[in-house]
């Protein structure tokens, strides 16, 4: 099973709800010849993201590539 991305938006008075805190293009990681993620692209709006999986499905590592 994937991950998934859930989005709560919290809008600051005076902010731009639509302008991304992160973008991301051609993302990728491999663990050796076991490619985890390629040419992903997406950005981080404002507010609350959730980032769930299944245990191994690479939510941590995922989330170490973007910081």
């Amino acid at each position: 099973e994937r991950s998934v991305l859930i989005r709560i938006p919290i809008f600051n008075e005076g902010k731009d709800p639509l302008t991304p805190l992160l973008t991301f293009d051609q993302l990728g990681f491999a663990h050796g010849s076991l490619g985890i993620f390629r040419g992903l692209a997406g950005c981080i709006p404002p507010g609350v993201t959730l980032v769930c999986g299944d245990e191994g499905a690479g939510k941590t590592t995922f989330l170490r590539l973007l910081a």
